[in-house]
């Protein structure tokens, strides 16, 4: 790539999901977006071209986040004339999402171990070079549920209303008296 100026952007598991949706909206942005994905090049290669259809720079880097010499490798490609201003943190997690009352302690200290080990990799290789630049960005969020919503998930309503109407005493209106006046 020739030298320029363009801030460089690295987002994990960005091929797909709310990660693809990053990508695009960083490369609008004016960020030149390096698209980590770990099996689907397919996916990482569309958003790629839908960068560049927009007038956007990007380029897919395959790389296991989980693994830290892959992570640090990642890095290491993603960075661009010596520029890395924002690191989204946002490959999917290895788990099989499981309502919190049938998690079993070791599905989710598993679970959190390999979160807050899949970025430390790359959070420490970044601070070097945004240390090095003067600064940069760093993004983590991530979502189990990046395409759709499995039929296991509580369901997403508001709560009920209440069926009558509250008292005058309960009224917000009425002051509130303490048990000590």
């Amino acid at each position: 790539m020739e030298t320029t100026s363009k801030p460089t952007a690295l987002v994990t598991g960005g091929s797909r999901g709310i990660g693809a949706a990053t990508s695009r909206e960083l490369a609008a942005r004016g960020y030149r977006v390096a698209v980590n994905y770990f099996s689907n090049r397919e996916a990482a290669d569309q958003v790629v071209k839908q960068i560049e259809a927009g007038g956007g720079e990007a380029f897919a880097v395959q790389a296991d986040v989980y693994d830290p010499r892959q992570a640090a490798e990642l890095l290491e490609r993603s960075v661009v004339d010596g520029r890395l201003d924002v690191l989204v943190c946002n490959a999917g997690a290895r788990f099989v999402p499981t309502p919190l009352p049938r998690l079993s302690w070791e599905d989710f200290h598993a679970k959190v171990t390999n979160e807050l080990a899949s970025v430390y990799t790359l959070t420490q290789q970044a601070l070097a070079v945004m240390g090095a630049q003067g600064g940069g960005h760093i993004v983590y969020f991530s979502s189990a549920l990046p395409t759709a919503r499995p039929s296991w998930a509580w369901p997403r309503t508001a709560p009920p209303r209440p069926r009558s109407t509250p008292s005058p005493a309960s009224s917000p209106s009425r002051p509130v008296r303490s048990a000590s006046t």
